[in-house]
């Protein structure tokens, strides 16, 4: 298809200043399905993390919003982001609406996409270093995939409250997730999995059950968290190996995030506050969900980047080994990792098994509480929004 005689749209690839933008002007309508799409990708091809500005069109339709969908994933696939400037007016309301803003990268001006690039020094090719790349492809497909789950929970929101439209759906669902800082998707997908509510109550019998019992924590206390659970696990994981220095670590959206620490100093745990993508004994042990002993980290092909290497040999440090936070009824949550500078023994000890079972159960327990509470101050902020 011929976009400049049969579409309602323009795409124009321009330089300004130091950045090369694809400027669209005109109506994003169905003429824009696949054509749009395509004539995007024409155009970037060759630029490392093309920019898409989009505040001067004056429609946009579901079929524009989709075509952004396919150019942003098909971009991934290569290791480069789609960064889109929306302006203040019609765009921005749309992808909002759309809730596109959750998924897509957008900015209200062509200058705050442009300060967005990435930093660090280009390859040959003009793309960053690989690692960079691999991490930020990962966490674009997670979002990408989270869309199905979102949009079938604010249906049934939607549905069950008797509201509107979807806009009033998402605000609902945005509110409970921003108040108890968890993640939209997260959310979602224990939602449509829960029994219809059948009064106010809904969730409040399930969030009166207590928490497993710990054998090396107290759980009632006012204030308990799971740092505070993951510090003692820690420090109760040295006194049982002998070990000399221990960390415990929460998955993230790619990886493993630092949640405690014993015996390490701040530039070892600069180096470990997240390990993104990268192999190590910790993050083999949250994939296979079974301990795993690197028995000489000089020459253990497991760890695949040489700062995490040069971090725990330096620290004097000869022997890891890494222990998820799981039992046969949760999936893994965390994982332990104690530090020795002599050879562990070649089984890992019951005790510390048992000690990384609990935390897992606890640990598993508190997720589910808190998501719970969250599903109930949204239950309730409907209820009270549509009574009767």
């Amino acid at each position: 298809m011929d976009h400049k005689r049969h579409a309602l749209w323009s795409a124009e690839l321009v330089r300004t200043g130091e950045h090369l933008v694809v400027v669209v002007t005109g109506e994003l309508d169905l003429s824009a399905h696949p054509a749009f799409g395509d004539r995007l990708l024409e155009l970037t091809a060759g630029v490392a993390d093309p920019v898409v500005d989009l505040s001067g069109v004056r429609l946009l339709a579901a079929a524009g919003v989709r075509q952004l969908y396919v150019v942003a994933d098909a971009l991934a696939q290569t290791g480069r982001r789609l960064r889109v400037v929306t302006g203040t007016g019609l765009v921005l309301r749309v992808l909002r609406a759309a809730q596109a803003t959750d998924v897509l990268e957008t900015y209200v001006t062509l200058a705050a996409a442009g300060g967005a690039a990435r930093p660090g020094p280009a390859g040959p090719s003009g793309l960053p270093e690989l690692e960079q790349l691999r991490l930020e492809v990962t966490a674009l497909r997670a979002k990408l995939a989270s869309r199905p789950a979102i949009a079938r929970a604010l249906g049934v929101i939607e549905e069950r409250y008797r509201l509107n439209d979807m806009e009033e759906a998402f605000r609902l669902l945005r509110s409970a997730s921003q108040v108890h800082n968890i993640k939209l998707v997260v959310l979602a997908k224990t939602l449509v999995t829960l029994p219809r509510p059948h009064s106010r109550a809904w969730l409040i019998a399930a969030l009166q059950r207590p928490a497993p019992r710990l054998s090396f924590a107290a759980t009632d206390r006012p204030g308990t968290t799971p740092a505070t659970i993951l510090e003692r696990l820690v420090r109760r994981a040295l006194a049982v190996t002998g070990a000399t220095a221990g960390y415990a670590q929460l998955p993230n959206e790619t990886g493993l995030r630092l949640a405690a620490h014993h015996g390490l100093d701040k530039l070892f745990t600069g180096v470990f506050a997240r390990i993104d993508g990268e192999q190590s004994t910790c993050t083999a042990a949250l994939a296979t969900g079974v301990a795993v002993t690197s028995t000489n980290i000089a020459l253990d092909p497991l760890f695949s980047r040489p700062d995490t290497r040069r971090a725990l040999l330096g620290a004097g440090f000869t022997t890891a080994r890494s222990v998820p936070l799981a039992s046969p009824a949760v999936d893994c949550v965390g994982v332990l990792t104690v530090l020795s500078r002599q050879a562990f023994p070649a089984q890992v000890p019951e005790e510390l098994d048992c000690l990384c079972r609990e935390a897992g159960a606890w640990l598993q327990w508190h997720r589910h509480h808190q998501v719970l509470t969250a599903l109930q101050h949204l239950h309730a902020q409907a209820t009270t929004a549509t009574p009767g």
